[in-house]
């Protein structure tokens, strides 16, 4: 018995100290080297390693040369079995005014092993609430809206966009 304990609390300190030590900032990096493929820019952003975590302040993303979103604070937490993105105060560009409110105040995207083929999202702001699902089996996204008054008042157009639910929400589909 004293084996099998040592043995799972060796396992547990070569994770642990794994996860600690990984270079969070280089794969950061190369990440955002990757999503310029898709003329996605994250630029101005300062890069923090806080052991368990990586804290991204400050950023600024352009989507084909030109600014999209303004993001305070983005939270990556990489564990072996749960992994999280928390984005907190978003402030898309004045262009987007036109379809949605301009202030998110959270997104926060998780992904575990105990559901291995969904990635799952929450987010609210100006907008209302949102609660979506990817199935990376299907490719499918799914986000079910549950629109603030402003978003029913002015953004009745953005709105046609989504299937009106009998619970009052809005539900949006797309294979990918």
């Amino acid at each position: 018995m004293v084996k099998i304990s040592r043995f799972f609390a060796y396992v547990s300190f070569f994770i642990l100290s794994l996860m600690y030590f990984a270079p969070k900032i280089s794969m950061y990096y190369f990440l955002e080297k990757q999503l310029q493929n898709y003329e996605l820019i994250i630029s101005n952003e300062e890069c923090i390693d806080t052991g368990y975590a990586l804290d991204i302040k400050h950023a600024t993303v352009s989507l084909k040369s030109i600014d999209a979103a303004k993001i305070a604070e983005i939270n990556i937490k990489i564990f072996a079995f749960y992994n999280s993105i928390n984005v907190n105060d978003i402030y898309l560009s004045s262009m987007a005014s036109s379809f949605v409110p301009l202030k998110i105040e959270n997104v926060n995207i998780v992904y575990s092993v105990i559901d291995p083929t969904n990635i799952l999202a929450t987010s609210y702001g100006e907008f209302g609430e949102i609660d979506a699902k990817f199935d990376l089996l299907e490719m499918k996204f799914r986000a079910i809206l549950t629109p603030s008054k402003l978003m029913l008042s002015k953004y009745k157009n953005t709105l046609r966009k989504f299937k009106k639910l009998k619970t009052g929400g809005y539900l949006y589909e797309k294979n990918i």
